[in-house]
């Protein structure tokens, strides 16, 4: 142990103090060090720097500032773990960035644990579409409000779904990551309490060959097996009719109005085709907050549209017999049971779905309304040199070429989605020239590596 790992060492000690005194481990921790400080280090003063850290003396403070860790919430099962892994992913790469990386389970260890982390400074607290954010400390005051650092909650979904743990969140130092930036200007308007918003994507991953994968020719990797895949749920929209006609009646006729808006307006985002029904209806005159909460209350309209064009997509693909593995129990639901040239296979885990992007030579994603976003799942295609064909989004347009990087499908041209399918299927040299000009874009804006450096950039940018 060098000087330098002694001192973090200690400060630690006195950092976890409360933690270890609870465990029974502080005696035994203490005693170590103060017998490596006597031997090693008793030029530089080691027992007395020992001294400072556990009694939180004027140079902990100092310490402090300059050694505390990044905490990241981990455990999430939602999803099979998807939201668990980006959080471990990120976490890797924040430490290879040299930040020293506290993990919280909270499946495990649950929300009353984060007492714990009161009083204490973190260089940043991380969590992904999380209620941890959310719990009290008392009646009137937030937990994460007596944790010293600026705290970051990545959200996933368009933020009106999240309105609760937004509206339920810290007072100070809260800020939001997202992935569209349409999601960026709607929470810095309708959620004005958040500090700060930033477009900071999930990232995708390259597929890592267990040993003894092998391509034909003998080399480390998998074989392209799958034509054309689809790694998505299937939702009948039909389910949430009985909602939507429900908030029809408290709404005064909005639902029903801004459902048939959207099915003929399938470029808006949601909110601007509210805003669009509001002002047809004569009743454009909502404050911010009314109209952030009608949108809450209506969102099933939201799920019936996503979930409509998805089938209606997915019909277009059946009706021209275009085979397409798609994997999950969702698709064994009666509609596509007849449905032959739709090729089952059972859900998959996180990894699992790397290993079958890298063993696809084309993967379909259909986005869920984000019109300016970017998801994993088309970072994840690209990474594994499967040729990504999706709808269109501003992020897309922006960073990569289509036709080149890509190809784009219409929602207003759902019978043109087969022939797009079947013309790249039947090019093997434009799927090679596609796939490898997105790889070699996406393994340098894409991944957990790229995330990490642009979070701390944000996070030094904060504290400056």
């Amino acid at each position: 142990m060098n000087w330098d790992e002694y001192r973090i060492k200690c400060y630690e000690l006195g950092r976890n103090a409360e933690i270890y005194q609870r465990d029974g481990s502080f005696n035994e921790r203490a005693t170590a060090l103060i017998e490596c400080g006597m031997q090693e280090f008793s030029a530089e003063g080691g027992v007395t720097f020992l001294e400072q850290m556990i009694s939180h003396g004027p140079l902990y403070d100092e310490v402090d500032r300059l050694l505390c860790p990044i905490l990241l919430y981990t455990g999430d099962k939602i999803c099979y773990g998807v939201l668990d892994g980006f959080a471990r992913y990120l976490g890797q790469e924040l430490s290879m960035l040299g930040n020293a990386v506290e993990e919280y389970n909270l499946e495990e260890n649950g929300m009353s644990g984060l007492a714990d982390f009161a009083g204490k400074r973190f260089r940043a607290v991380i969590g992904f579409q999380t209620y941890g954010f959310s719990v009290l400390a008392s009646k009137e005051e937030y937990l994460h409000d007596l944790i010293v650092g600026p705290k970051f909650h990545m959200l996933l979904d368009h933020p009106v779904w999240m309105r609760n743990q937004l509206l339920h969140a810290p007072k100070n130092d809260y800020y939001v990551l997202t992935h569209d930036e349409n999601y960026v200007r709607f929470i810095e308007r309708y959620y004005p309490s958040v500090k700060g918003t930033f477009l900071v994507p999930p990232a995708g991953r390259e597929y890592v060959p267990v040993e003894g994968e092998q391509l034909p020719s003998g080399e480390p990797g998998v074989e392209k097996i799958y034509d054309i895949t689809f790694i998505g749920s299937y939702h009948d929209w039909r389910l949430w009719m009985p909602q939507v006609l429900e908030m029809n009646r408290k709404t005064g006729g909005v639902a029903r109005r801004f459902l048939h808006h959207m099915l003929h307006h399938r470029d808006q985002t949601w909110e601007q085709g509210l805003e669009e029904v509001l002002d047809w209806m004569g009743r454009e005159n909502l404050s911010d907050e009314e109209f952030r909460d009608l949108l809450f209350d209506i969102k099933p309209v939201c799920f019936i549209v996503m979930s409509y064009f998805r089938e209606k997509i997915m019909d277009a693909i059946v009706a021209a017999e275009v085979p397409v593995h798609v994997f999950g129990d969702s698709w064994k639901q009666e509609r596509y049971k007849r449905a032959k040239c739709l090729i089952r296979h059972p859900n998959l885990t996180p990894d699992e779905s790397l290993r079958v992007y890298a063993q696809s030579k084309i993967s379909l994603n259909i986005m869920s309304w984000h019109k300016a976003g970017m998801t994993e799942r088309i970072a994840n295609m690209m990474l594994n040199h499967a040729v990504t064909v999706t709808d269109e989004s501003k992020y897309l347009v922006e960073n990569y070429v289509e036709g080149e990087d890509y190809l784009a499908i219409s929602l207003t041209d759902i019978a043109g989605v087969p022939k797009v399918l079947r013309q790249i299927l039947e090019d093997e040299k434009k799927q090679q020239e596609i796939a490898e000009s997105a790889y070699e874009k996406a393994r340098n804006k894409e991944t957990w590596a790229c995330r990490a450096k642009r979070i701390m950039e944000i996070i030094d940018a904060i504290g400056e």
